[in-house]
């Protein structure tokens, strides 16, 4: 089977939103507010980027001496994956402040969701020989699990995990600054 793959990223705008006005819904003083354990990790996987993959699959059946001619199809599949940070992971060690200064360290980017969409599996073409029967239903759906499991192997060479960490620290940069903290280092755990 021979399977390409073109992506999209769109990165999660609300959730970050949604998070940032969470905790600004405070009153502002002049101290920066003080950061827990328990707020971060209340945020559980906190996704921050989402790719949207097509794959095509391209798969044929080669007659042997018990089948008469040959099999071919291709179908397409979509699926959305998102990654982000597991703020469980955060202990007290990786929050540290001193005055209006704070260091950050969060758990490194990890896979949250990978979703095949139903809806967007098509199939583009069949071609089988006279005494042939169609593809099963059972070998549609192997095809549709090989994809997925390539979709995974190629997570690496698309550089979801450092776009979700890049836009993990961006997010806790800006938001820290909005709680008053004026020196902000926010890293990832190695």
């Amino acid at each position: 089977m021979n399977i390409k793959y073109f992506f999209s990223i769109r990165i999660l705008g609300l959730a970050l939103l949604g998070v940032s006005l969470l905790f600004s819904c405070q009153r502002p003083s002049d101290k920066p507010g003080a950061i827990t354990v328990r707020q971060l990790q209340d945020m559980s996987e906190m996704a921050t980027v989402e790719f949207v993959v097509s794959r095509i699959i391209r798969a044929s059946d080669t007659p042997s001496w018990y089948k008469y001619g040959d099999r071919k199809i291709l179908m397409s599949a979509g699926a959305t994956i998102k990654a982000g940070i597991d703020m469980g992971g955060i202990t007290d060690n990786d929050i540290n402040t001193q005055g209006s200064s704070i260091t950050l360290t969060l758990p490194p980017a990890s896979l949250i969701s990978l979703n095949m969409h139903p809806e967007s599996i098509q199939q583009e073409y069949e071609s089988r020989g006279f005494f042939r029967s169609p593809f099963t239903n059972e070998e549609r759906y192997r095809f549709l699990r090989q994809a997925e499991e390539e979709i995974r192997e190629s997570i690496p060479e698309m550089g979801l995990l450092e776009t979700a960490e890049s836009h993990a620290v961006l997010f806790f940069e800006s938001w820290l600054r909005l709680m008053g903290y004026e020196q902000v280092e926010v890293r990832i755990r190695k």
